[in-house]
Order: C-alpha cells, then structure tokens, then sequence
C-alpha cells in the first residue's frame, strides 16, 4: 500500500510525501522478490529528480537498471538527469543506448 500511496502523491506533485512512500515500500522489500520492485526504483528517481536531487534519482534509476538492463525509458531518464548535472557526454551515451 505504501508504494500505491507513493503513486498517488507523485501525481498531486507532492514529491516528498511520494518518495517518503516510495522510501518505506522499499524498506520492507524482500531479497527475493527484489526485481519485482523496479518500478518502484524508478518512481523513487523521478521524485528526486523533480527535487533536484540528482545524484540520488540516479542511483535509483541505475538500481532500476540493473533489474530492466535494456530499458528504454531507465536509460532516457538517466540520460537527463546527467543532462541536468552537465554531465552531456554520460547523457548522450543514456541516450543512445
């Protein structure tokens, strides 16, 4: 429920309530049913992302990643928040990825 809760004050653009949620559903996560949760990594970087926390919405997206290694938009977001962080030549290898 925490993670459904998390859903619903990303889409208010309430981020900090959304990745405190986020924050607590992967808490109680599981080793074994870890990959199960990508989602929830990559809903995690988004909310840092619209925070500006860059450098945390990328290691969530990268834990995001390592579970969908060939997808697209893990790869996209990536792309943009080193864009954002001036990092181009990391983004446009996201990019084209």
């Amino acid at each position: 429920i925490y993670n459904e809760l998390g859903v619903v004050y990303y889409q208010q653009k309430k981020y900090k309530k959304a990745k405190d949620f986020f924050n607590t559903t992967i808490r109680y996560i599981s080793t074994d049913s870890y990959n199960a949760w990508e989602s929830t990594f990559f809903n995690l970087g988004h909310c840092y992302r619209k925070l500006k926390q860059y450098n945390d919405a990328i290691k969530c997206y990268q834990k995001s990643l390592n579970i969908s290694p060939n997808d697209p938009m893990i790869l996209s977001a990536l792309g943009f928040c080193y864009q954002l962080i001036g990092k181009n030549d990391k983004a446009i290898t996201y990019y084209h990825k």
